[in-house]
């Protein structure tokens, strides 16, 4: 399934976030923390995708 190489990016970019998070600007830290919300919809996008075509 395509969701997992998606959770994998999300855990990658919050590990960047909680690793470097101190020495970041607070707008890098927001622009990161809206990419981690983009791909958490688009996940949720193709899970609910997947679940309308099987039914």
């Amino acid at each position: 399934m395509f969701v997992y190489p998606i959770f994998i990016v999300i855990t990658a970019v919050g590990r960047l976030v909680v690793l470097q998070g101190k020495e970041m600007a607070p707008e890098n830290i927001l622009i990161e923390a809206a990419a981690i919300l983009l791909l958490s919809l688009s996940a949720l996008v193709i899970v609910w995708a997947i679940g309308k075509q099987a039914a």
